[in-house]
C-alpha cells in the first residue's frame, strides 16, 4: 500500500483510510430506499410488459375487418 501511495503522490495513512471507509461501506445492507428502488424498478418493468402486450392485442383486434 505504501508503494501505491508513493506512485499516488498520497499520504499512505490516507489510502489506508480510504480503503477502510471502502471495505465498511461495501458490507453495509441495503438501504430503506435502495429496497424501494429495486421493487419500483421490478414493478416499472412488470406495467411496462403488460402495455405492450395491450399495444399487441389492439394492434392485432384493429387490423380485423369490420362487420
Amino acid at each position: 500500500m505504501a508503494q501505491v501511495a508513493r506512485e499516488l503522490d498520497l499520504r499512505p495513512d490516507l489510502l489506508g483510510r480510504w480503503r477502510n471507509r471502502f471495505r465498511q461501506e461495501a458490507t453495509v445492507a441495503p438501504s430503506e430506499v435502495e429496497l424501494e428502488v429495486r421493487r419500483l424498478r421490478r414493478d416499472l418493468a412488470r406495467v411496462e410488459e403488460e402495455r405492450d402486450i395491450l399495444k399487441k392485442a389492439l394492434a392485432i383486434f384493429s387490423d380485423r375487418p369490420q362487420r
